[in-house]
Formats: structure tokens, C-alpha cells, sequence
């Protein structure tokens, strides 16, 4: 007998634009579905920020959020606290580091991360299983 998912609210410090993404960043994080891009993507060139994959993330969130150009993210997710605190971050990285973050990224380097995504989401990771009580008892919480 299948339980049906609870919903409840729970109240946070912000507000956000974006809470599909918000429950994406949350799941994805809850089943740890991104641990093939930060264990199969090095970097071997020094680029300008300690956490490179990270603002690769943060790149790709933006592009889930509708940005259209990496200088978008500073007004459109950059601020939204929330957003980040969902997806395990204190706050997105800014535009001028995402950018030179790309610039470091050469033609062989996209392609692994266009593989290590691909084993991320299709090949590489199971479909979760979430069992009844797991779902009665838990709430999304944002602090």
C-alpha cells in the first residue's frame, strides 16, 4: 500500500522566485545526485575561485532559473538566499567568477562535464526509493 506525499509549510527567514528549483536543489541534494560531477570533474589549471565545479553549479542553476547570460545571475539568483541555501550553498557565486571559471573550461573539459552529467542523470543513479514514513514525518525546512 503506497503512502501518498505530505506537504507541509514551514516558515523561512526569505522568500524566494524560484521554489520548484528550490525542492529540485533539495532533492538533488538529499540523494547526493550530483556526486558524479564532483568526483569525475578536475581541474588541472588554477582558476579564480577554490571551487570551480561549484560555480559550474551555480551556472547551471541559472540556466534552470531562466537566465539567458552568465551577467544575469548577479540579479536574478545571486540574491535569492533561499535558492542557494536549497541547493547547499551560503550564497551563488558572482558572474565575474562563473565567467572566469569558463575560461579556464577547455573543449575537452565540456565534454566530461557533458558526460559526468549524463551518467549523473541517466545512466549513473538509480531512481530513489522513499518509503512512507520518510515522507509522513519530514518537511522542507529553510533556515
Amino acid at each position: 500500500m503506497s503512502v501518498p506525499p505530505r506537504i507541509c509549510l514551514a516558515p523561512m527567514k526569505g522568500t524566494t522566485q524560484f521554489a520548484p528549483l528550490v525542492a529540485i536543489g533539495f532533492f538533488m541534494r538529499e540523494f547526493d545526485l550530483l556526486a558524479p560531477i564532483y568526483s569525475r570533474l578536475v581541474f588541472e589549471q588554477a582558476t579564480h575561485t577554490q571551487y570551480p565545479v561549484e560555480a559550474l553549479l551555480d551556472l547551471w542553476v541559472s540556466i534552470l532559473a531562466g537566465c539567458r547570460s552568465v551577467w544575469q545571475i548577479n540579479t536574478k539568483i545571486r540574491p535569492d538566499l533561499s535558492l542557494a541555501q536549497a541547493w547547499g550553498r551560503s550564497r551563488f557565486a558572482d558572474q565575474s567568477t562563473i565567467a572566469r571559471v569558463l575560461d579556464v573550461v577547455s573543449r575537452s573539459k565540456s565534454s566530461n562535464w557533458a558526460r559526468g552529467s549524463t551518467r549523473c542523470t541517466i545512466g549513473g543513479v538509480k531512481r530513489p526509493t522513499i518509503t512512507g514514513p520518510v515522507l509522513q514525518n519530514s518537511c522542507l525546512t529553510l533556515i
